[in-house]
């Protein structure tokens, strides 16, 4: 994996899931300046809300065939190992995924960040492990305190 930071202002982002992985993803996307389009059957309060203030675009759903078409960045993020294959199934070449629930079928990972107003430390285990990256931003963060 290459480190990059990347405009996701200019990007079209699906996210498959609702549960507390995509609020998590979503959080992070939309303080970034991102919309997004959300596709779950049932959703957290937060993703309620943000499609409330017109942050996401919600399709509260099941995922259907045709759903990834058109989307730059995809991430796939139920409890449910068939919709996470099928979703995987429609990427297509060009297309950025992060499956949660299974590293090898991503091409891309997010880091975990430590920010200040002096700059911004990322943070990866490669997908590892979450609970580590964790401790290292804490660890960080308490240092740049310091």
């Amino acid at each position: 994996m290459y480190p990059i930071l990347v405009d996701v202002s200019q990007l079209k982002i699906l996210v498959i899931g609702g549960g507390q992985i995509a609020t998590r993803k979503l959080a992070g996307l939309l303080a970034e300046g991102a919309t997004a389009t959300v596709i779950a059957p049932s959703v957290t309060p937060e993703i309620s809300q943000w499609q409330k203030t017109g942050q996401v675009q919600l399709y509260q759903r099941a995922f259907a065939a045709g759903d990834t078409v058109g989307f730059d960045m995809l991430f796939i993020a139920t409890n449910q190992p068939a919709v996470n294959e099928a979703a995987f199934a429609e990427r297509t070449p060009g297309q950025l995924v992060n499956d949660t629930t299974a590293k090898e079928r991503s091409n891309f990972m997010n880091l975990a960040l430590v920010k200040n107003e002096a700059g911004t430390v990322g943070i990866t285990t490669f997908g590892a492990s979450p609970a580590t990256a964790k401790v290292w931003k804490e660890k960080i963060r308490q240092v740049l305190a310091e």
